[in-house]
């Protein structure tokens, strides 16, 4: 049932007269855009939760004629990129890494280097999965699409991180500079704002005192310039009938169907979430018998880090 962009432009503008005129469909173009922004915001969606296990692609790398200095002209293109991951593409020798990464204030990542010289052209990208963690480094980029933090964990030490914000640290110790395994992280925009530079960075504390790679679950934001729509068949003609409302309230606010298709989409709204939260029936939640929580159970599963029986 997936619609193209184009097709939800054409049903949100037959909500009102004209709805083949140019300009009714780019005013129904603003209203799902708008809808976009007013969704992302509105909760963390489940649908939406993803992690870095996965590698990267970047199309559009350009290779200069040093053969180590890449570039995109893409903004934002190589806002996730970290040192010590692993690229590999045409002409890319293997297991090279990224060696530099070139943030500019205001407008985020901009180039990066290699750790082999490579053949000078413009190729897609594939950087391996996870964000390496160094030693001594405290700050990582985030992926382009993040918005939210899930969690997080190292993989080497197999050991959860806690999110803080980052006044806990501040209030909490007065010395930030030790190096250790990190125990929690935290989110923030080390730069100024700019459209270029919309995206976040990670911060882990302590700092860390050896390399790990780092697990990152999270929450990413809607596309609102799919081709196809960014959004689950269940939840589609909620979302496009929450398009329909705000185009009537900027075009016919007079219109007498107004207020019952905003009650509609109301009631759709709280049915979605509902069915959001909703994520499996194997999500029990139920209370433990003293039998099931006793000493063996405990010394069975203490290792794995579960202490419900404690």
């Amino acid at each position: 049932m997936s619609m193209l962009l184009t097709d939800a432009q054409a049903y949100v503008s037959r909500v009102i007269a004209g709805q083949g005129d140019a300009n009714t469909l780019l005013a129904a173009l603003d209203s799902i855009r708008s809808t976009f922004a007013k969704w992302n915001a509105l909760r963390d969606w489940t649908f939406l939760l993803q992690d870095n296990s996965d590698t990267t692609s970047i199309a559009s790398c350009v290779i200069a004629g040093d053969g180590v200095t890449v570039t995109n002209a893409t903004a934002g293109a190589l806002f996730g990129v970290n040192v010590g991951q692993t690229v590999t593409g045409t002409g890319i020798p293997a297991n090279t890494t990224v060696a530099t990464v070139t943030e500019t204030a205001g407008a985020g990542v901009t180039a990066f280097t290699l750790s082999a010289a490579s053949t000078p052209a413009t190729v897609t990208m594939t950087f391996s999965a996870y964000i390496p963690v160094l030693a001594g480094v405290q700050r990582y980029n985030l992926p382009l699409a993040f918005h939210k933090p899930y969690t997080a964990r190292l993989l080497n030490n197999a050991q959860p991180l806690e999110y803080v914000k980052l006044r806990e640290i501040d209030r909490k110790f007065a010395l930030q500079t030790p190096s250790a395994i990190p125990a929690v992280y935290t989110i923030y925009n080390v730069h100024a704002f700019s459209v270029a530079a919309q995206h976040h960075h990670i911060r882990l504390f302590p700092i860390p005192s050896g390399v790990d790679n780092m697990l990152l679950k999270y929450y990413r934001t809607m596309d609102p310039a799919s081709t196809t729509l960014d959004i689950p068949d269940e939840f589609l003609y909620v979302f496009l009938d929450d398009a329909r409302v705000h185009l009537l309230e900027s075009k016919a606010e007079d219109d007498p169907r107004l207020p019952i298709l905003m009650a509609s989409v109301q009631k759709g709204i709280a049915r979605c979430i509902a069915e959001d939260d909703e994520e499996s029936e194997d999500e029990d939640i139920r209370l433990m018998s003293q039998m099931e929580a006793g000493a063996s159970w405990y010394v069975r599963n203490r290792d794995l880090g579960w202490w419900w029986g404690d």
